[in-house]
């Protein structure tokens, strides 16, 4: 499920006609399609039964939109305590909060001790553990690194031997040692992002299944009544085919089941719940003319900021379409552009020759399956203003305003 063109258009004229976005300020918008988050969060659940799902913060930060998932019961996982802060802010419970900085401060332990009791915390080091040395009243994890290659591009490949995260699987004696020694009750792994190896990712739960087993073998022989009674395999699919997680969902199931009646099972889902859910709306400032095969250039009010990812690294091919100023659909004479963002920042291009139908000063532009890893990495550069973001379903026939245009200035 994806919002069409058609849709976008019919949004964009309705937001137009009500107000909702104002053309004199909104420059750009940022777009949160309900219906669609809500599609891809029930076949979270559908498929991965019993299973918490613990969303990345950081893939999609904006409040409304985490409270709308902890409403429907889902989980959050945080990258800092910054984002700890924030799920704690949206009523999620402590309990159903995941911690996984991989640079947590001895303060900031001491905050989640006092703070967010029940909460999962994964160590990312056997150097960290000592850090929690004391009784804590947050659940420990520690986080192994099973080092596989999932597919992954390389700079979000994270199970290298090189990787800065995690505990290498082959020092499985010291994991085995530590968990002995301290107050682990979850083990914890993450592949990488954009996964497209499903066997290499089966294999990493696998190996994760095994150290488990082990590691409550352990613990029964060393007299312990503590055991490992949590896993938390992390997240790391692409968006698309959305069909790739009903593949993957059944057959980490097949292998997970025999465990689920002792052992609970967490995943940290981000961009695959997002990336589809939302889109932008730009105002086209102005188009200049290029000679010869050289793409006309159109500019548009977001680039290297809301893109910065892409600005940096391999762009997505984010699909486009332009409206007139009322809205309509434009469909004729296409022509090449090359759509430049508005920073002072020689890199800062969304696209570098777009075929799409002819742009004009006054035109809208939709880009759509931009709702992830978008706005998380909003840049300062040139302090724009963050653009308003709103929020609607078609289902339900709603439209709103979730938070207004936002100064970047300290």
């Amino acid at each position: 499920m994806t919002t069409s063109f058609q849709e976008q258009a019919r949004v964009v004229q309705l937001a137009l006609s009500s107000g909702v976005i104002d053309p004199s300020e909104d420059t750009a918008v940022l777009l949160v399609d309900w219906d669609v988050l809500d599609h891809r969060l029930g076949l979270l659940s559908a498929h991965w039964p019993g299973v918490f799902h613990a969303i990345a913060i950081k893939s999609q930060p904006h409040k409304a939109v985490l409270t709308h998932m902890v409403k429907k019961g889902f989980c959050l996982e945080a990258a800092s305590i910054e984002e700890v802060r924030l799920a704690l802010s949206v009523g999620c419970a402590p309990s159903r909060i995941v911690f996984d900085s991989p640079v947590k401060t001895k303060a900031e332990l001491a905050w989640m001790h006092q703070q967010a009791p029940a909460a999962l915390v994964n160590a990312n080091s056997l150097e960290e553990l000592p850090r929690h040395g004391f009784s804590p009243s947050y659940k420990l994890g520690l986080r192994v690194n099973p080092e596989v290659h999932t597919g992954a591009p390389e700079l979000f490949h994270v199970s290298a031997s090189s990787s800065k995260f995690g505990v290498s699987i082959r020092q499985k004696e010291a994991i085995l040692d530590a968990i002995v020694r301290y107050p682990i009750t979850g083990l914890h792994m993450h592949s990488g992002s954009q996964i497209t190896r499903l066997d290499a990712q089966l294999e990493a739960i696998e190996m994760l299944i095994s150290l488990t087993k082990t590691a409550n073998q352990r613990l029964a022989a060393a007299g312990e009544s503590r055991r490992i009674e949590w896993l938390d395999i992390g997240g790391g699919l692409p968006s698309s085919p959305w069909e790739t997680m009903v593949s993957y969902a059944k057959s980490a199931m097949d292998l997970l089941r025999p465990l689920l009646e002792d052992v609970s099972l967490y995943t940290e889902f981000g961009q695959w719940v997002h990336t589809d859910a939302g889109w932008a709306l730009s105002a086209v400032e102005y188009v200049l003319p290029r000679e010869g095969d050289t793409p006309d250039v159109a500019y548009v009010h977001l680039g290297a900021d809301y893109f910065m990812r892409d600005a940096y690294t391999q762009p997505r091919p984010f699909p486009m379409q332009p409206l007139s100023s009322d809205g309509t659909l434009k469909k004729a004479h296409e022509r090449a552009y090359a759509i430049a963002g508005p920073l002072c920042f020689g890199g800062d291009y969304i696209h570098r020759n777009k075929s799409l139908p002819l742009l004009e000063e006054g035109d809208w532009l939709c880009i759509g399956q931009t709702g992830a890893n978008t706005l998380g990495l909003w840049s300062r550069h040139c302090s724009r203003m963050l653009p308003k973001v709103v929020g609607y379903s078609s289902q339900k026939n709603t439209l709103e305003v979730l938070s207004p245009r936002v100064s970047m200035v300290l």
